[in-house]
């Protein structure tokens, strides 16, 4: 399994659960949306997630990964600093509250080495997407 098939396998899965996809960072995808911090000069320290999706004034970010990277975490971590949430209200134009909702795509397998349990999971198998969410999150991926 690489990160181009949990990539797709989430995007997919989100569509059906009503998320509108509005950026997949996946090779030949073109659809890929930058976030660059507030002090930055030109595009240095800009982010680019692997998904972005909205729902009912949802704001979603996912990195992907296969396998599991410790360093996915951290850069997940970074979307809702006050660096780059002044940029994500800037683009999206609507109130998502006071901070995305993040969350990280990986193989099914490595679902037990999440470290922040505030990330909904993604956990890809061949067949299927299992989600693990925070429990005020559940409801938005059922």
């Amino acid at each position: 399994m690489n990160e181009y098939f949990v990539t797709k396998s989430i995007a997919t899965y989100l569509k059906e659960k009503d998320w509108d996809v509005v950026s997949v960072n996946a090779p030949f995808s073109g659809r890929a949306i930058w976030i660059k911090p507030r002090d930055a000069f030109r595009g240095k320290g800009a982010l680019i997630p692997d998904i972005i999706a909205v729902k009912d004034k949802r704001l979603l970010i996912v990195e992907c990964a296969a396998p599991y990277k410790y360093h996915d975490e951290l850069k997940l971590c970074m979307y809702r600093t006050d660096r780059y949430i002044g940029t994500l209200y800037e683009l999206f134009k609507f109130d998502f509250g006071p901070a995305p909702i993040t969350a990280i795509g990986i193989p099914a397998s490595d679902m037990e080495r999440v470290r922040d349990k505030t990330f909904v999971v993604f956990g890809v198998t061949p067949n299927c997407v299992i989600v693990e969410a925070p429990s005020e999150l559940v409801d938005d991926f059922q």
